[in-house]
């Protein structure tokens, strides 16, 4: 669900989770999330490397190369 998804996103953030989090976006189904994320980093309310936390493709095999492929990278904080 959202909420899971996002406690793991938020626990990445934390740097208490450092597995990939995907989302398999089939025919856009989460492209309006995925533009408020962008948003979100737009307008300064989302870091650019906490909104590479959430990685997204349209077919398993994208996807699962994504996430094969990442790397975990510690973030710096806020303050």
């Amino acid at each position: 669900s959202m909420d899971e998804h996002f406690e793991a996103l938020t626990l990445a953030q934390l740097q208490q989770y450092r597995k990939p989090i995907g989302l398999l976006n089939v025919r856009g189904y989460y492209d309006p999330l995925l533009q408020m994320l962008d948003n979100m980093v737009d307008n300064g309310f989302l870091k650019p490397d906490n909104r590479h936390l959430c990685l997204d493709a349209s077919d398993v095999s994208g996807l699962l190369e994504k996430m094969t492929t990442y790397e975990y990278q510690a973030l710096k904080k806020w303050l």
